[in-house]
């Protein structure tokens, strides 16, 4: 996914809360137009990570928990998809992450 493997930061962003020990990263590709949201629970106990829709429809590309990578595959699952009309959040169990993906069009148009 070229959002994935650019060097450019322009297109990164980083929020967090500290307190409740979670951090979303952003990351899009302008020539692509394509993006990754990963949210992350830094912490011993689950968590909802708000994360921002941006106008985009969002699909689960991993999850930490998943038993494919060592997980219990129990829940919380976090969401296959998020809406991307609306701030959603992802929940997330003790130390897990998961990656959404973006897909533009082929012709290069973003995915709605």
């Amino acid at each position: 996914h070229p959002c994935l493997h650019n060097c450019d930061k322009a297109g990164t962003r980083a929020h967090g809360h500290e307190a409740r020990r979670w951090l979303v990263l952003e990351r899009a590709d302008e020539p692509s137009g394509g993006a990754a949201l990963l949210a992350c629970n830094l912490g011993a106990q689950p968590v909802a990570v708000p994360v921002p829709a941006a106008g985009r429809q969002w699909r689960r590309a991993l999850w930490s928990g998943d038993a494919a990578f060592g997980g219990a595959g129990g829940p919380p699952q976090p969401p296959a998809a998020l809406d991307a009309t609306a701030h959603g959040e992802v929940d997330l169990g003790p130390w897990q992450a998961g990656l959404y993906l973006n897909e533009p069009h082929p012709n290069g148009a973003l995915a709605p």
